[in-house]
């Protein structure tokens, strides 16, 4: 992954978000206050979060623990169906805080030599991700409490689409100008 295709990945993710509360407030609204106690939305973002996770402890170097390699992948889905029995409260929230805490590092590391000042932007994002999944995965009722401090309303949700809005545009320009590869 480059620095110009991680900034557009956020923008990109930013965009839905935005464009998702801005188009419909009130069921974004209804959505997110159902999302912590939805079943089949923290199942499928805890498959997507331990398949992540397999590949990339696959991928590393284990030393005198490379033969548990081997039982990586018959292992997964005994795995996942104890998490989606044993973690069902506030699974969503959880698997959420998982995913937030695996995006950070192709971010960081597709912005990691870049000499644009501009790949800090990314690397805030990434912090904030990387903070934000700690936060959920440990306290998942906290994404509740977040949700129902800053979120109360729909106009609250359509004021931040398009604040998410906003982050697309600026992510976007970052991603097209300052974090484009350097010319011939």
């Amino acid at each position: 992954m480059t620095s110009q295709i991680a900034a557009w990945s956020l923008a990109g993710a930013f965009f839905l978000l935005g464009a998702g509360a801005l188009a419909a407030p009130a069921a974004a609204w209804g959505a997110l206050r159902a999302f912590p106690r939805s079943r089949w939305p923290g199942r499928i973002l805890t498959v997507v979060d331990m398949v992540w996770v397999v590949w990339l402890v696959h991928a590393m170097s284990l030393g005198s623990f490379a033969w548990l390699k081997a039982w990586l992948y018959p292992s997964l889905p005994v795995v996942i169906v104890l998490i989606a029995c044993l973690m069902n409260d506030l699974l969503a929230p959880r698997a959420l805080g998982g995913l937030f805490l695996l995006i950070p590092t192709p971010l960081l590391r597709a912005v990691r030599f870049h000499p644009s000042l501009w790949r800090l932007l990314i690397v805030a994002l990434a912090y904030a991700l990387a903070i934000t999944g700690m936060i959920w995965l440990l306290s998942p009722f906290r994404f509740r409490h977040w949700q129902e401090r800053l979120l109360p309303t729909a106009s609250k949700v359509r004021l931040a689409g398009a604040l998410c809005l906003g982050c697309a545009v600026l992510l976007a320009l970052v991603g097209a100008t300052a974090l484009s590869p350097p010319g011939p």
